[in-house]
């Protein structure tokens, strides 16, 4: 009976240790890029999370689940030209009843430009948020 519970007990905290812990948002201190857009008739989101090691994460119903991983070129240089574009210096917050964002968290702060309402009068934000995306389509379609 107590080989039987130990064997057990072994088992379980083995299959424990060799899970990988999926990316938390809220609780990580991770710099990331967050995108991705939301309402509609139904009213769901689709977030997606980018960090700076390249992996990507989609926001989903039992949490979030990794997309895949950009090359850690192509993931810094989305960074840079969230700055480079001024995109961390501007004020956004005209969303429409199906909307769309792209925001940043650096160092703890978090800041995000959400449209929909009215077409931008600055196309940059709009522009890195569909090389965002299908930087997305294209990981989706290796999977």
């Amino acid at each position: 009976m107590y080989k039987a519970l130990f064997l057990s007990l072994t088992m379980f905290a083995l299959s424990c240790s060799g899970t990988k812990q999926a990316f938390d948002p809220q609780s990580s201190k991770k710099d990331y890029l967050s995108f991705g857009n939301g309402g509609g008739f139904s009213g769901q989101v689709k977030k997606y999370y980018l960090l700076r090691d390249g992996s990507l994460w989609v926001s989903a119903a039992g949490g979030n689940e990794k997309v895949g991983s950009l090359s850690k070129s192509v993931c810094s240089q989305f960074f840079k030209n969230f700055v480079t574009l001024g995109l961390d210096k501007m004020s956004l917050n005209e969303p429409g009843n199906r909307y769309y964002f792209l925001g940043q968290r650096i160092k703890n702060t978090d800041m995000t430009l959400k449209w929909g309402k009215e077409p931008l009068a600055d196309k940059n934000v709009e522009t890195l948020y569909n090389i965002l995306m299908n930087s997305v389509k294209d990981l989706e379609v290796k999977k």
